[in-house]
């Protein structure tokens, strides 16, 4: 939302008018992944843009409450328990995605982490683990995978 940025970018310089330490933001980060095409192309450009904006800043950037709701093509939420394992992949994707888009747009100083929301599934969104109903055992998923190999730069 570039009038939130603006916003912000009004206080952090009013705020160092007057002597305050700003040493970074923490951009809480409630994403959504559609099936729908050219909104999930809209998506990845919000995000985009919002990693270009906070680099702007030249402060540090933690990205907080980082969690990714799943919407089919005519705009309704899928439930982590109601995920296919395509739907999971498509979401592990993106996944991937967000966070090799923050280890690229933010330089390596900057780069103050990445804060997981939800680490398994509720009813959404959809977590980096699942509970087996018998054995009550937590369960690796694709996202988990994918959270993983993007952290390591795959």
């Amino acid at each position: 939302n570039d009038k939130k940025f603006e916003s912000l970018m009004y206080w952090l310089k009013t705020w160092d008018a007057n002597g305050a330490k700003i040493d970074g933001i923490n951009a809480k980060l409630n994403l959504t992944y559609s099936e729908d095409a050219e909104k999930q192309e809209a998506n990845k450009a919000s995000l985009d843009n919002l990693l270009d904006n906070l680099a702007s800043t030249g402060k540090l950037i933690r990205l907080s409450n980082f969690d990714i709701s799943y919407k089919d093509a005519e705009g309704n939420n899928v439930s982590a328990n109601d995920i296919t394992d395509e739907q999971r992949q498509k979401l592990a994707d993106y996944y991937g995605y967000v966070i090799k888009s923050y280890m690229s747009k933010i330089s390596n100083e900057k780069q103050a982490g990445i804060c997981k929301g939800n680490l398994a599934d509720t009813s959404d969104p959809a977590g980096l683990w699942s509970v087996d109903s018998k054995s009550k055992d937590w369960v690796r998923t694709a996202t988990y995978k994918a959270f993983c190999d993007a952290l390591q730069g795959k």
